[in-house]
């Protein structure tokens, strides 16, 4: 069984105009978010006995941005890819990215962006019409090699997303 857990990155700013969308960092509730998502995923992965073994990550700051929060919870530096393609990705790629991941890994994240990220949701099987940001869910792939994830053997997974834990 291969799992992936795709992370949309957390809120970002548009305070300076000047900067490219691709350089765009957090704001300040996306600073808030990441840390506490990492946390609920971190206690998700414990509380089922399971580890990242790789993170593959888009180059946008926002991205390396949340997904560095998620390292400062656990998540190791020494695991994290950054890849330039996962920037807007299309639901394909969100999936072909991982044909590169070596077979003796079984759990990986995947920081990305919407709107590949909602497609791709909705397409594995998630009743989810937009992953907001800091949004994170589960697919995992009945097969024992990358190359052949597929939607076809898709099997959605859990789903977590900041506001649902707003009133805890």
């Amino acid at each position: 069984m291969k799992r992936v857990i795709y992370i949309r990155h957390a809120k970002s700013s548009w305070e300076n105009h000047a900067l490219s969308d691709k350089d765009r960092p957090l704001n300040k509730r996306g600073r808030r978010d990441a840390p506490f998502m990492a946390n609920v995923l971190h206690e998700y992965l414990q509380s089922n006995n399971l580890q990242i073994d790789q993170i593959l990550c888009s180059s946008a700051l926002r991205t390396k941005e949340t997904i560095m929060h998620f390292q400062q919870n656990g998540f190791q530096q020494n695991k994290l890819q950054f890849d330039d393609q996962l920037y807007h990705a299309s639901v394909n790629y969100l999936i072909e990215c991982l044909y590169q991941v070596d077979d003796t890994i079984q759990n990986v994240i995947v920081c990305a962006h919407n709107p590949g990220l909602s497609y791709l949701a909705y397409e594995a099987g998630h009743n989810i019409d937009n992953i907001p940001t800091c949004g994170i869910f589960e697919v995992k792939f009945n097969c024992e090699k990358w190359v052949d994830v597929s939607l076809d053997i898709a099997e959605s997974g859990f789903y977590f997303y900041p506001k649902q834990f707003q009133n805890e």
